[in-house]
């Protein structure tokens, strides 16, 4: 895990380039390009972090980049529950709302139960990134973890 470190390089410093990428899925408000370093010097003043621990600090990055996206699937899935209730409610089958009829009560239960577990879940994997970064930057041992969560409920 030694050997890699991080560097600024400023945009316009001679031998950097970039081409944006033009076409992508996903993510479009992530400004990313393809970048190129041709014979590209770059002062040791330009040095981010440690030298050598280049590697950690990109996978302890992973770690909050996987926590704001659990954080926004969760805000999507209470808007896509709330949604859910306000088309139960106006939209009308069998002569009366669909939120009368007791399966789709239970089917907006059991959504709402998932989204409160995820909501809980990530409440706490919150408190342990919070909880390692304070032991990292105290001088505590390493706390490094990965977050893995299983975030889509199941589509009915």
């Amino acid at each position: 895990m030694s050997g890699i470190s991080l560097l600024f390089v400023e945009k316009g410093t001679p031998g950097f380039s970039l081409t944006p990428l033009d076409r992508k899925m996903g993510w479009w408000c992530s400004d990313q390009a393809t970048l190129y370093f041709d014979n590209c010097r770059v002062p040791a003043g330009n040095l981010m972090g440690e030298e050598d621990r280049g590697f950690i600090s990109i996978m302890e990055n992973f770690n909050f980049e996987r926590l704001s996206l659990a954080a926004g699937a969760l805000g999507l899935m209470k808007t896509c529950l709330e949604e859910s209730i306000v088309y139960a409610q106006e939209r009308e089958t069998f002569g009366k709302p669909l939120i009368q009829h007791q399966v789709i009560r239970h089917k907006i239960a059991d959504m709402s139960a998932k989204v409160d577990a995820i909501e809980a879940y990530l409440n706490q994997m919150c408190l342990q990134h919070d909880t390692a970064l304070v032991k990292y930057f105290t001088g505590a041992p390493d706390s490094l973890f990965l977050l893995t969560p299983s975030l889509s409920p199941t589509p009915q």
